[in-house]
């Protein structure tokens, strides 16, 4: 028999797949990607155009739900890990293919470090001042400790001393 790269009866190019072969059609029966890959277990075993196992096809993720082995997730199952392991804040984890994704966990306002989309982070503006921003005095831009944006309602107006509210 002659067979293409996933050992399927091919007429071509392909080298000859006998019962003798480490990989055949017959082989494939009876073995998996857990026989011959036990740390990616789950998945498509094949047999490549030289008649060899092929385990490009298996995979650690069994998406059964259950968190097992070297997977780092499997569906809703994170092994109690949350966004806050990951020094985020609020938001769902998500699981791709077993693997953690953080990308909706929001970063965590009030630690005094500047992350994602915060404007700033702590007590003031990054040490840039109202002019900084726009036609303010030149006080320091504070920085609202709760959502972690500019206080610009804060910042006045030159030379009139009442705040500008937006």
């Amino acid at each position: 028999m002659f067979c293409n790269e996933q050992c399927e009866r091919d007429l071509g190019q392909c080298e000859r797949c006998s019962l003798e072969d480490e990989c055949n059609s017959e082989i494939l029966q009876t073995e998996s990607c857990a026989t011959q890959a036990s740390d990616t277990p789950t998945g498509e075993l094949r047999c490549d155009a030289s008649c060899h196992f092929d385990v490009s096809g298996c995979t650690a993720c069994d998406n059964d739900g259950v968190k097992e082995g070297n997977e780092e997730c499997d569906g809703m199952d994170f092994g109690g890990m949350i966004c806050a392991d990951f020094e985020r804040s609020e938001g769902p984890l998500l699981c791709n293919d077993c693997a953690l994704d953080i990308s909706e966990c929001a970063y965590i306002c009030g630690n005094g470090v500047r992350e994602g989309d915060e404007e700033c982070d702590g007590e003031s503006g990054l040490g840039m001042s109202c002019s900084d921003i726009g036609d303010f005095d030149a006080s320091p831009l504070p920085c609202e400790l709760d959502t972690c944006r500019f206080a610009t309602r804060l910042c006045s107006k030159c030379g009139n001393g009442n705040p500008r509210r937006e």
